[in-house]
Parts: structure tokens; sequence; C-alpha cells
């Protein structure tokens, strides 16, 4: 996962380093990144959980033609929580994303907000022009079926606390449904977007 913090391990954070940001004490500093990620995790989780159960409701009582309205039901909810995600790049570069060998900062940037940055802009560009609007649902389905488990799990790791074996299960095998699904569904949009670039 990309987006874990790292705390002391004692509970009276003692072991802490002093802050660069702030001025503030080291513990209370702790405890207010600590709440502001438990926070900002929740926020995101519950608001993809939400828009997971408005598009699986929307099938269930308007069948598939009810994908043509995915988007414009939801763009309100969708652009806001991809503004907030953008929090991300402020918290790499604050250094609260612990250090992975296996890649770079600028790659985990771009894998956690920069890729569907890039998709918002493009749909900010041309989706009024985008036919048929159905395309927007299962990338949007896709999304919400990653980051519902993605940000309970980071939820859990804030608090220090094991996630549930069923919740570490959901979020590492989610992927053999969402990625297929997403692969299609993201290389679809640009497809739809051509005669209007």
């Amino acid at each position: 996962s990309l987006f874990v913090p790292q705390f002391p391990a004692s509970a009276s954070f003692q072991s802490c380093q002093p802050c660069q940001l702030a001025t503030m004490p080291c513990e209370l500093e702790n405890l207010a990144l600590r709440i502001w990620l438990c926070l900002y995790n929740q926020m995101l989780g519950l608001s993809w959980l939400y828009v997971l159960f408005q598009i699986v409701q929307n099938l269930f009582v308007g069948g598939l033609e009810s994908m043509n309205q995915t988007w414009d039901d939801l763009q309100w909810l969708l652009w806001r929580m991809q503004l907030f995600n953008m929090c991300d790049v402020l918290h790499a570069l604050a250094g609260v994303w612990p250090v992975e060998a296996e890649l770079s900062l600028l790659q985990r940037i771009w894998c956690k907000c920069g890729h569907r940055a890039e998709i918002f802009v493009t749909i900010f560009l041309v989706s009024n022009n985008i036919r048929p609007r159905w395309i927007f649902t299962p990338m949007i389905l896709t999304w919400a079926i990653a980051d519902v488990s993605r940000y309970q799990l980071y939820f859990f790791r804030t608090l220090q606390k094991t996630p549930p074996a069923w919740l570490r299960w959901l979020r590492y095998s989610d992927f053999i449904v969402q990625w297929p699904l997403n692969v299609i569904a993201e290389g679809t949009l640009p497809l739809s977007c051509a005669s209007t670039i």
C-alpha cells in the first residue's frame, strides 16, 4: 500500500524527532497528524462506499440504462473527492508516506494522485461531448471497488491496529475483478474522447 504513515512505536512518542513543519510539541503533532489522517481516510472511504452503493442501487433499480446517468448523478461528489485526494501530494511532500525501495516518490504520487487527476482533466475538457455516457460507470465502479477497502485499511494502519483479515483479503484480492475491468474502462474513455479532442 502506498499511504501508510510511520509513527513511533511507543505510546508516549518519546522517540520522536523534533518537528520540522510545526512548532507544537512532537507528541501533539503526532496526535494531530493521526487524527487528520483518520478523518481523511474515513471521509474518502465512506465517500467511495456511498458511490459504490449508488451505482449498485441504480443498477438494481434502473438496470443497465442507469449507467447513462452515473456521471451526471455523482460528478458533484467525485470532483470534490478528487480534489480532496490531492492532499496526498502534500502528505507525500511532508514525509508522511513511508519510504518504499521499489518505487520512487514521484512514481507513487503519480499512481496515487496523478493518474486519476489526468483522467479528471480529460473529463473536464470533453465530458459534455462524450457519448455514450455509460462509459463512465465501469471506471467509477472500479475506483469505488478499490478505494472502499483501501481507505479503511489505511484507517486501521493509521491507528496502528491490525486490520481485520477479511479487510486485508478484500484489499489485496479485489484486483482480480477490479483490474481487468479498470484497464478496459480507463482505456475506453480516451477512445471515446478522441473525436472531440
